[in-house]
């Protein structure tokens, strides 16, 4: 057996056995001493953490990672199954945070390990910030606002969140790079804001997977510009920040938590995809805000909260992730047909997604001229929104395919989507919705390719 397998065999069983050790003390502390379960599952949390975080200087291949991460998660859900492990399983809320923590740990490593300091940078977020944020929120909190029915968050506990994030991440990188300290510090400040807003609007203990990988994405992206690339994405951050501020507050369209999703979406469609792709969003925005139905208002007299945020623009946002990813990871000869399509495809899908909602407020006489035709006006408006948003997006001019493409999502999701719930329940079901929008998307996306590949 060769040197290197025998040194991962052993760091491999060095870890297993400080996890065990972990996992064994805090519970028998949980049984006997009465520790509470908030602190029981935050000290598992915490004390784990601190064990991964060293993987980069243990380990040298993923494969070993994916194993342990494997056998974690199995041995949790053995002990969860059997509720065996009080110390992380008997907190009021319903979270799957500690099922996602050995994934998100094993993809962190997969994508990082050959960056130690962005993976420890990224790691300690989740180690450090979110189990204080948590702590402090549950003790000193007193500005509360609501993520969903079920999930409270408190602005003490953001806060602490963010200042801790910005000493974990930039620390690190200070004393573990050679990156020039002016922009890193500008840099670990706007993703600072960027995952404490994410962290804000997660529930169920997504956060575990969604704060690490998106921190580390951040690092590899915004960490290589200058002092004026970073200083001209605050200042287009601190715009759309305060125009969705006014849009959420004057048609008081969305809550708290909404308004944190819809800042950072915008700021991630424009980081992400490009400062024409704003133009369909802002646009759907500021509809829906000034003709947002009674109905509407009387189902979500707060707004629309981050949750059923996100399952409004889930559509758009994987068409912004996809844009990105071609970008940075695709092929050329992929980049060269589906780049310049998925701007207006973005378009569309968000004209299509108003439409499907069907929560415009419609004056007296489109009343009474679409009383006979109401099932398909929403369509039609879907197509026609899709058409003008894609046009106004658009930089290519010689664009007839993605033109086409985007009317036919704009004109087929609202019908899918009726046909795919009731025509009651039509207006409020976000599955059928999404559904409808990703097989108009799937489809478009098929022809365009078998129209623009060469034979």
């Amino acid at each position: 057996m060769s040197p290197a397998v025998l040194s991962e065999l052993r760091s491999a069983a060095l870890v297993a056995g400080l996890m065990a050790a972990i996992l064994a003390g805090v519970e028998l502390w949980r049984r006997r001493g009465g520790l509470d379960p908030e602190l029981s599952r935050k000290a598992i949390h915490m004390g784990t953490g601190a064990v991964v975080c060293l993987f980069p200087w243990l380990f040298q291949s993923p494969v070993t990672v994916g194993l342990l991460s494997a056998g974690f998660l199995g041995l949790l859900l053995f002990l969860r199954s059997r509720k065996l492990l009080s110390a992380v399983g008997d907190v009021e809320r319903t979270s799957v945070g500690e099922l996602l923590f050995p994934l998100s740990v094993g993809l962190l490593f997969w994508a990082g390990h050959a960056r130690p300091a962005f993976y420890l940078a990224s790691l300690l977020v989740l180690v450090l910030p979110d189990a204080a944020a948590a702590l402090v929120g549950k003790s000193y909190g007193r500005v509360l606002y609501e993520v969903e029915l079920e999930e409270r968050k408190s602005l003490e506990g953001s806060l602490m969140f963010f200042l801790l994030t910005f000493l974990a991440v930039f620390l690190p990188l200070l004393l573990m790079t050679d990156l020039p300290k002016a922009p890193l510090a500008l840099e670990v400040l706007q993703m600072a804001f960027l995952v404490a807003c994410l962290e804000a609007i997660c529930v169920g203990g997504v956060d575990n997977l969604v704060i690490p990988l998106a921190s580390y994405y951040m690092l590899i992206q915004t960490t290589q510009g200058d002092l004026a690339w970073i200083s001209a994405q605050l200042g287009i951050q601190a715009l759309l920040f305060l125009v969705t501020l006014l849009l959420a507050w004057s048609g008081r369209i969305l809550s708290v938590s909404g308004f944190l999703a819809a800042q950072a979406y915008l700021y991630g469609v424009f980081a992400y995809g490009d400062f024409s792709w704003l133009i369909a969003p802002l646009t759907v925005y500021v509809v829906f805000a000034l003709f947002r139905s009674p109905r509407s208002r009387r189902l979500r007299p707060k707004g629309f909260k981050a949750v059923s945020f996100f399952w409004a623009v889930s559509t758009p946002l994987a068409l912004v992730v996809a844009n990105n990813f071609l970008i940075v990871f695709g092929p050329r000869a992929l980049q060269t047909v589906l780049v310049p399509v998925l701007a207006p495809f973005f378009a569309a899908a968000h004209g299509a997604g108003l439409a499907c909602v069907g929560q415009i407020y419609r004056p007296r006489f489109a009343r009474k001229f679409s009383r006979g035709l109401r099932p398909a006006v929403w369509p039609v408006v879907g197509g026609l929104s899709g058409l003008i948003l894609a046009a106004a997006a658009l930089y290519d001019r010689e664009a007839a395919l993605p033109l086409l493409l985007s009317a036919f999502i704009g004109l087929s999701a609202p019908l899918l989507q009726r046909a795919l719930s009731p025509a009651r329940a039509a207006a409020e079901s976000a599955g059928a919705r999404n559904m409808a929008l990703a097989i108009a998307l799937s489809v478009a996306l098929a022809l365009g390719l078998r129209w623009a590949l060469p034979a």
